[in-house]
């Protein structure tokens, strides 16, 4: 199963595109849903106020007991991007206020929030826990530099780069494969999409999966037994975007949602873990 957004509603489906169901609707902003590790919840970040600052979310996964984590005093700013850890137990955020965006991280019940990262002249965000709970990777940019990729320990320690500075490439949105050994990103606009690539976890190994200058991908997500991934896909002027399937080695490309307006943000449920 797989959730994504379609404008200000949050919505799931089957991993073949059918069975679209509404669970929520935010009365301006729902974005960035994301699967707890056992399948029954569902992260995202949400308003329902114009212009106000996003908190992060909870619901079971039937759109049931929504209720919020976050307050956007505490800390202050916009909270997107959540990101369970493999156990369940903790959830990685970014929070993006006047001073930059950082990676905060909280128990799953809201308890225990703590600035990973504590560097306000940098842009940091799209965090993503390794399958082994040890590490987590994210986006990170000086401006007026572009985007790269980091890993850090979970206690915000061990800072390294796993792609180079460079005017070609504005890297985004990482997201581990199920095993652990490999990363897709974006490279190209972090709000508008570029391509998708995939590199191996230590960065080595990149290669680009979509082959397109003309379409704006952005948002991967693995399928659960690491053989596809899921994104969202523009294909310019007079389109919406909607969500795609592809193999992990970028072949055999189809469109899973053909609908009216803009859908995004797709994370695919691992339906082992539910029994389903």
């Amino acid at each position: 199963m797989i959730a994504f957004t379609n404008e200000h509603d949050l919505y799931v489906m089957s991993d073949d595109g059918s069975s679209k169901r509404r669970l929520a609707r935010g009365q301006w902003y729902v974005s960035g849903p994301a699967w707890s590790p056992d399948g029954r919840t569902i992260a995202f970040a949400g308003t329902e106020e114009l212009l106000g600052d996003e908190t992060i979310h909870v619901m079971s996964a039937d759109g049931s007991g929504e209720r919020s984590l976050t307050e956007p005093s505490r800390p202050e700013g916009s909270h997107l991007d959540p990101a369970w850890s493999p156990d369940g137990q903790m959830i990685a955020f970014r929070v993006r206020s006047g001073e930059g965006d950082e990676i905060y991280v909280m128990n799953a019940d809201g308890s225990g929030l703590r600035n990973l990262t504590q560097t306000p002249d940098i842009d940091e965000g799209s965090p993503a826990w390794s399958p082994d709970g040890h590490t987590i990777a994210f986006s990170r940019a000086r401006y007026p530099s572009n985007g790269e990729i980091y890993v850090m320990n979970i206690d915000g320690t061990g800072l390294r780069a796993l792609t180079r500075p460079s005017d070609d490439f504005d890297w985004s949105s990482p997201a581990w494969s199920p095993d652990g050994s490999m990363i897709a990103a974006i490279s190209g606009d972090a709000y508008y999409g570029g391509g998708i690539y995939v590199m191996n976890a230590d960065g080595s190994g990149l290669r680009n999966l979509t082959q397109s200058d003309d379409d704006l991908n952005w948002d991967p997500t693995w399928s659960p037994d690491g053989r596809m991934l899921a994104f969202a896909r523009d294909l310019g002027i007079g389109h919406d975007s909607d969500i795609y399937m592809m193999n992990a080695d970028g072949s055999e490309l189809r469109n899973l949602t053909e609908s009216e307006g803009e859908d995004g943000e797709p994370s695919w449920r691992s339906l082992e873990a539910t029994g389903d």
